[in-house]
């Protein structure tokens, strides 16, 4: 027996076709929690899911580009009914159980700008050290710039992944 003919026995027997059940596409449009596709420049597919796990407000949620090629599982066994992404070729964004805190902070951002505010703080404290200071209340002589500037959230977190 050959190898296709096993397939199409087992698929007889399951009655399922894998060729109908994954499918690839081409994103059209994205929404909230769904997006629309294109299957083979023809058929059009809205609300393709995007939830990975849970609903909208506690998932975890994956947003493909526009334009990109997505890997697509049919849950109805070829009716097109229900629909969810299996794989990407482009995210735009995630979403992590909701949006309301904004970004994730990178780590290696924050780390860098705390390790700068540590060495002004050094150098600030080295310079009151060696500076004496006048029991009659006179204000220390002392000139510090600091090198660090203030930090901005946009510098330090990643806006294509936000969580809740």
């Amino acid at each position: 027996m050959k190898e296709k003919e096993i397939k199409d026995i087992i698929r007889k027997i399951s009655h399922t076709n894998t060729s109908d059940i994954f499918f690839t596409a081409e994103v059209k449009e994205v929404k909230q929690t769904s997006c629309t596709v294109i299957e083979k420049n023809t058929l059009i597919h809205e609300d393709v899911w995007l939830v990975a796990a849970g609903n909208a407000e506690n998932a975890l949620i994956i947003y493909p580009k526009v334009k990109s090629k997505v890997l697509i599982a049919d849950l109805s066994e070829g009716k097109r009914a229900l629909l969810a992404i299996l794989q990407y070729s482009q995210i735009e964004k995630i979403e992590l159980l909701g949006d309301q805190y904004g970004g994730i902070l990178i780590a290696e951002k924050v780390v860098d700008w705390m390790n700068n505010v540590f060495n002004d703080l050094q150098t600030l404290k080295n310079l009151l050290q060696a500076t004496p200071i006048a029991g009659n209340g006179a204000p220390a002589n002392i000139l510090f710039t600091p090198q660090t500037k203030m930090v901005q959230l946009d510098n330090v977190i990643n806006k294509k992944l936000k969580h809740g």
